[in-house]
């Protein structure tokens, strides 16, 4: 080889591992997405697949409507057990969480108010008219308000209560129309649809304390709470109150995969991780108990009602457990069967040995990369190096450790670690960054181990608690051989909360799937996802290896069998 061609190959090889000349991109997208279930990406591709699955793509828009008003009664629900609506924010000062796909998919838990909010933007998102459906409310004779929503259906509007768990037809027909509320508040209406073959199910979820209140409602409507407020603010009548706008960008659920991750999620609720916001604002309702938040209806109360009536059932009931009877839930509840909390794990390893821990970096100085320990380090003596790495979960984290080991030879190198996080945006994607401070989270020479959980978010230090976006930034400085100083390994595990309806389900027999990402060309090395599921014989797993070369158009398609599946137990992905 020529001292030029000698020349140019080293020159290259320093620039392939140089992460100040080189970064790579990190895999991103929904990843694993079961043709069974919906795709919990975003509003479209939600209602998307509720409508393919429960086969009325093409069906009028009253079967559409009331299609997507089940399974979403499914995907959030009321909750016993802690935080029902969400809140978000710095501790102590969390703002009420109005992004919708928190609500549909990070959560899984609501108010009245945050299933309306939901149908309203995803159904004008859907149908492209800011008209197609409304949030209302009505006051009852305390001051106390109730939401639900108005949709336009095949010409005309229908009453929704999602909380309630009813909606009206004109007629006992599988083509009836759905009545407005001008309807609904002619208690003869009720009569008639509970007598009904065809009638809503399951026609109230806890009629026992809330039958009477809709029966109470007037037969008056009004299009704004102006006018409402105008005619002078009686109780019981419904308007019009709106708030989602055209076009907004919610919550970004698409996953980062950097080499070195692997991804768990559990439809269990074995981990009991759960975000407590410090605000107790957030516990008015129902306070936060140990074993976290259960469905407020189980199979056995009010006379077995949800599993004989509620389509839903069948869908929830292979992953039901147990609620404690010894942790302060409701009587009713304690000891009986229900939908509880899901939960998730999110490990990465820094692949230091190769280029892959570049898929993390976001920003570097005066750093290098070499082929053994320290494996980065400052590229010069006397100048300060640093690499900044950043990572994102798509649900909301709860706590993690982060672990590693420094270097340093002479007394006065310097090396450090630091962490910080982004916080929350209750509103919606377009909200401005907001970042706490750096805080060193570990300082060498030598092997660390960090906690960032709930106990520093208790004490307003930086920590993964309640936050989906957080960075680790290593600082080098040495005086002497910049060889011997810099980082040797590093890694974490945390955890998150996951909506247990949002895990991309599959079923006994053979099931086609989906690895979906933004942009093939991100993928640089063989990606492996396990389905472990029960059976009544026991565990069984089912692993599919992707090789970069299999994609098309962003996706990986397979068909993956499960014989005898009863349930799923947990979906893993490492890359």
């Amino acid at each position: 080889m020529t001292r030029t061609r000698l020349f140019t190959a080293v020159l290259l090889i320093g620039l392939l591992f140089n992460p100040s000349a080189l970064r790579c991109q990190a895999v991103s997208g929904p990843l694993v997405v079961a043709g069974g279930w919906p795709e919990c990406t975003s509003l479209a591709t939600w209602t998307r697949d509720v409508l393919r699955l429960d086969r009325v793509e093409q069906a009028s828009g009253t079967r559409q409507g009331i299609s997507v008003y089940t399974w979403l009664r499914l995907f959030n629900r009321v909750a016993e057990g802690g935080m029902q609506h969400a809140w978000e924010g710095p501790p102590g000062e969390e703002a009420y969480v109005l992004d919708v796909h928190k609500h549909l998919f990070v959560y899984g838990w609501g108010y009245c108010d945050t299933q309306s909010r939901i149908f309203e933007a995803l159904w004008r998102e859907w149908t492209g008219d800011s008209t197609s459906a409304y949030r209302v409310c009505r006051m009852n004779e305390r001051g106390g308000y109730h939401t639900m929503y108005r949709v336009r259906l095949d010409g005309s509007y229908g009453a929704f209560d999602p909380r309630f768990g009813f909606y009206l037809l004109d007629r006992d027909s599988p083509d009836a129309r759905v009545l407005d509320w001008a309807g609904v508040g002619d208690d003869r209406s009720f009569e008639r649809n509970e007598k009904f073959r065809n009638r809503c199910r399951p026609f109230f979820e806890y009629a026992v304390t809330e039958k009477a209140g809709s029966l109470a409602l007037d037969t008056v409507f009004f299009e704004s709470e102006p006018e409402w407020i105008a005619a002078g603010k009686k109780p019981w009548q419904v308007f019009n109150d709106p708030y989602h706008l055209m076009g907004t960008a919610y919550h970004d659920m698409n996953w980062r995969l950097p080499r070195g991750t692997v991804i768990e999620r559990y439809w269990d609720n074995s981990a009991r991780k759960f975000y407590l916001p410090l605000n107790r604002g957030t516990y008015e309702e129902t306070p936060a108990l140990a074993s976290g938040r259960f469905y407020r209806v189980t199979e056995k109360m009010f006379v077995g009602n949800w599993p004989r009536f509620d389509p839903n059932y069948l869908r929830a009931e292979p992953y039901l457990a147990v609620v404690p009877a010894d942790e302060g839930y409701p009587e009713q509840m304690a000891g009986d069967r229900t939908i509880g909390q899901a939960w998730g794990r999110l490990s990465w390893e820094a692949p230091l040995d190769g280029e892959g821990y570049l898929d993390a970096v976001a920003a570097s100085h005066n750093m290098v990369h070499q082929a053994r320990a320290p494996f980065l380090r400052p590229a010069s003596a006397s100048v300060p190096g640093e690499v900044v790495f950043d990572f994102y979960c798509p649900f909301v984290l709860v706590d993690g450790v982060f672990s590693g080991e420094l270097a340093a030879a002479g007394p006065e190198d310097r090396v450090s670690l630091e962490f910080r996080a982004m916080l929350p945006k209750p509103l919606d994607r377009g909200e401005a960054d907001e970042w706490t401070g750096w805080r060193e989270i570990a300082s060498g020479p030598g092997a660390f181990e960090a906690f960032l959980g709930r106990d520093s978010y208790e004490r307003h230090l930086a920590t993964v608690h309640g936050r989906y976006r957080f960075q680790l930034r290593l600082k080098a400085y040495c005086t002497g051989q910049a060889e011997a100083v810099g980082l040797k390994a590093l890694a974490f595990k945390c955890f998150f909360e996951t909506g247990i309806m949002s895990i991309p389900q599959i079923f006994a027999g053979e099931n086609a799937l989906a690895f979906k990402v933004n942009d093939q060309q991100a993928v640089k090395a063989p990606i492996k996802f396990t389905y472990n599921y029960q059976t009544r014989d026991g565990e069984r797993t089912s692993r599919t290896v992707i090789d970069p070369g299999a994609f098309s158009d962003n996706r990986a398609s397979f068909v993956v069998g499960a014989p005898g599946l009863v349930r799923c137990n947990s979906l893993v992905i490492e890359y």
